[in-house]
C-alpha cells in the first residue's frame, strides 16, 4: 500500500467510532508518528506544529465523539456524511453507489454508517489509489482510477469536508479532534491540487507521463 494510500487510511480511523485499542494510538502519540511519517513518503507537508496526541481520557472522547457526531437535536452537530452538506442526500448516495460498484469497491452499510460517511469515503480514495499504483506497474489501465480519485474528492470530500472542519472547531472542546479536522482538510486540499495537475498531465502528454 501506497503512502498516500496509508494516509487515507489513517485519517478513516480518525472518524470511526473511538474503540479502545484506537484511542490508545491517539492519547500514545502513535497517530502522530505514522502522519509525520507517511506524509513525508507522500509528499505532503505535514506541519509540525500541529498535535495529533489525545490529551484527555478514553470515556471523555468517547463521549465527545457521540455528541459531535451521532446525536443531537435535528441530527448530529458534526454530522460524518456528505449527504448532509449537500442539496440532495438521495442523489448523493446514488453517485457514491455508482463510484464504488464501477470500482468494485466493498463496503457494509450499517445504521449508522451509510456509504456517504466520511470513513467510507477516505477508504475509497485508498482503494483508488491502490488500483491506480497496481495498474501502474503492471502497465495496465490507470487512467480509470485516476480520473475518479480526481472526480470522487472534487466532487464529495473537498466540497464538505472544510464546512465539518468548522463545525468541529466551534463545537469541540478537545484540541486532538480541532486539529484533525483542520489536518483532514490541508490534506484534501492538496490531493485534490495534486490529482488534477496529475490528471492534467497525462492528458496533455501521456507519453512524457509514462516514461
Amino acid at each position: 500500500m501506497s503512502a498516500t494510500a496509508s494516509l487515507y487510511r489513517l485519517f478513516a480511523d480518525v472518524y470511526l467510532f473511538p474503540e479502545a485499542n484506537r484511542i490508545q494510538s491517539f492519547i500514545s502519540g502513535e497517530l502522530q508518528r505514522n502522519f509525520e511519517k507517511l506524509a513525508g513518503a507522500a509528499g505532503f507537508q505535514f506541519d509540525p506544529s500541529y498535535s495529533l496526541i489525545l490529551d484527555t481520557t478514553s470515556e471523555v472522547f468517547e463521549s465527545e465523539f457521540i455528541a459531535l457526531h451521532e446525536v443531537g437535536m435535528g441530527g448530529a452537530p458534526c454530522a460524518l456524511h456528505s449527504g448532509h452538506y449537500m442539496r440532495d442526500r438521495s442523489k448523493t448516495m446514488e453517485e457514491v453507489l455508482r463510484f464504488y460498484r464501477f470500482f468494485h469497491f466493498k463496503h457494509e452499510s450499517t445504521t449508522d454508517h451509510f456509504p456517504d460517511h466520511l470513513s467510507k469515503e477516505l477508504k475509497f480514495m485508498a482503494h483508488l489509489e491502490g488500483q491506480f499504483g497496481a495498474a501502474e506497474l503492471s502497465d495496465g489501465d490507470f487512467l480509470s482510477p485516476l480520473l475518479a480519485q480526481r472526480d470522487f474528492i472534487t466532487r464529495n470530500l473537498n466540497s464538505w469536508v472544510g464546512e465539518l472542519a468548522a463545525f468541529i472547531e466551534n463545537r469541540s472542546s478537545i484540541s486532538f479532534n480541532k486539529e484533525t479536522g483542520h489536518l483532514l482538510v490541508e490534506f484534501v486540499t492538496y490531493e485534490t491540487q495534486r490529482l488534477n495537475q496529475l490528471a492534467d498531465q497525462f492528458t496533455e502528454s501521456p507519453e512524457e507521463y509514462k516514461a
